[in-house]
């Protein structure tokens, strides 16, 4: 629901560890590949014909690309599927004999996100690590430089990264590994998120779904291609800018209160609806709402019981009426001190800004920077305004 701006910066770093680990990585293949090598890159390169310019582009594949390697009808995809059930055997240390696996097995287990994860390449016929072996990026290191202070699925938890390494937020695959393991390094596949988003997303989401699969997740809304997308926080969000750079909403919330007996107070029965502004592409109608339900969305936010009754509170003690006194308490001192018109219609504007925000509960001076709840709390707000003016006329 949250957007995420993509840093190009981090693209060259990627690929330059990329790079490394297909020329350092071995694969523990029973038999050296025709060119006597074992690495992943002469393995790839045997298998499905891809050099490294192919894998350069398909792991710095910007969003749009991303999206067609993901699409069964294109050159990339035939060629995994071709080569993917074909057997090899595997020997790994410990192992007393060789193993068959499939090539979309090996893929899966050496395409390198395994090893982007720990930060490290590590081969079965390395008896420990050394220094030439460390590798200065990593899933630590990615989400550091991202930089995302709140999960772009929910917009409810931090996904702060620990600066000493000991923690960082887990990474969603857009496209799941298991069924693209081609794209598992692709680094606009990557989507830092929560663990809770993360594990709620499952296995059935952007991507060819069985008619087993669509019937054990009939809360989804499939295409005629049979796959359920949820927002692709690199492109999609409930609020982006549209061609003018203005901010178009494409969903909002709405708190829903009423009381079961007169003498409780409203606050006390809340939930959570999300609405959906009723012009968009039907594409983006089932992202939006293939998103609600795969992270639970009205359900979480309904469960904000302690923040939804505060604002409410906040905004009847302190609504419009009382924060324009506060305002014009403030715009008489400065009166006082000679300021003249113009200069005095600013200082309104954002002082009654300021001062809502901070009545309210809000941070103030944050400008774009997302923090958890935000979204929610501004559509609240934006509700009750709308709903003070209603009571005005």
């Amino acid at each position: 629901m949250i957007r995420i701006n993509k840093k190009k910066d981090l693209e060259s770093r990627h690929w330059e560890w990329y790079e490394y680990y297909l020329e350092n990585k071995n694969i523990p293949l029973e038999c050296n590949l025709p060119n006597g090598k074992k690495n992943v890159l002469s393995f790839i390169e045997h298998v499905l014909g891809w050099d490294k310019s192919i894998l350069k582009e398909i792991v710095l594949a910007k969003p749009e690309m991303l999206h067609f390697l993901a699409e069964r009808n294109n050159i990339f995809w035939e060629q995994y599927k071709n080569a993917s059930e074909e057997l090899v055997k595997i020997k790994k240390k410990g192992w007393p004999e060789a193993r068959e696996w499939r090539v979309n097995q090996v893929l899966k287990e050496y395409f390198g996100y395994s090893d982007f994860e720990k930060g490290r390449i590590q081969n079965d016929d390395v008896d420990k690590d050394d220094d030439e072996n460390k590798i200065k990026w990593s899933a630590y290191e990615f989400t550091r430089r991202m930089n995302l202070d709140v999960c772009p699925y929910c917009g409810r938890q931090y996904i702060f990264t620990i600066s000493d390494g000991d923690g960082r937020p887990q990474i969603d695959h857009y496209y799941p590994q298991a069924d693209y393991p081609f794209l598992s390094c692709s680094i606009y596949n990557f989507i830092p998120s929560c663990p809770q988003c993360n594990l709620q997303k499952g296995e059935v989401l952007n991507k060819y779904a069985t008619k087993e699969e669509q019937s054990k997740h009939k809360e989804y809304i499939y295409d005629s291609d049979d796959r359920a997308f949820v927002l692709y926080p690199y492109e999609d969000a409930f609020e982006c800018r549209d061609a003018d750079g203005n901010m178009e909403k494409r969903a909002w919330f709405s708190a829903l209160y009423g009381n079961i007996n007169d003498d409780e107070p409203m606050e006390d029965f809340v939930c959570v609806k999300i609405k959906m502004k009723d012009s968009l592409s039907q594409e983006m109608e089932r992202k939006i709402s293939n998103s609600i339900k795969a992270f639970h969305l009205n359900e979480l936010y309904s469960c904000q019981q302690i923040e939804i009754k505060d604002l409410l509170s906040r905004y009847r003690h302190y609504c419009k009426p009382r924060i324009d006194e506060i305002t014009k308490l403030i715009l008489r001192a400065q009166l006082d001190e000679g300021y003249n018109g113009n200069y005095n219609s600013i200082i309104i504007r954002t002082y009654t800004r300021r001062i809502k925000n901070e009545v309210l509960g809000l941070p103030v001076n944050v400008g774009d920077k997302q923090y958890p709840l935000r979204k929610f709390k501004e559509d609240i707000i934006a509700q009750l305004d709308a709903t003070y003016k209603k009571m005005k006329k």
